[in-house]
């Protein structure tokens, strides 16, 4: 049986990341010129800006491969990989946040965390990692 890779890749240059942006910085802009604000929290309010701002400028890629034999992701620089006969079984964890977090447990008991900006939509990966046969669980509402 024939397998299509599973392939899922995010910018940091996205329309809503720059809307984002262009709407703080307006904001805040408009709040020192019309009424008068405190330049140390304006500052402080833009320093909170400066990844996001990072993240457009630089165009950050991040995102996951999947094929037959090896489970691959990246985001930005760094990069890892694993071979599917490595893994024992993939965990995917709802934090209190509703965001989905994705734990690979290795055969030799070490946890590898996927990077939260490479996780692709959990369903579609949980049923391609099915597929594969590669056991997965799910975990509601965990705190670490």
């Amino acid at each position: 049986m024939s397998f299509a890779p599973y392939e899922f890749e995010r910018s940091g240059r996205n329309h809503t990341t720059v809307i984002v942006l262009t709407t703080v910085w307006s904001v805040c802009w408009l709040a020192v010129w019309k009424f008068d604000a405190s330049l140390i929290f304006i500052g402080l309010v833009l320093m909170c800006t400066i990844p996001a701002l990072w993240d457009v400028v630089s165009n950050t890629r991040a995102g996951v491969r999947l094929n037959e034999t090896t489970f691959f992701w990246y985001s930005g620089k760094a990069c890892a990989d694993v071979n599917l006969d490595e893994i024992d079984m993939v965990q995917f964890m709802t934090r209190l946040d509703l965001t989905v977090r994705v734990v690979v447990v290795l055969k030799t008991g070490k946890k590898v965390r996927l990077p939260p900006e490479s996780t692709p939509p959990h369903k579609a990966l949980q049923a391609r990692l099915a597929s594969l046969d590669v056991k997965t669980e799910r975990h509601h509402f965990s705190l670490m």
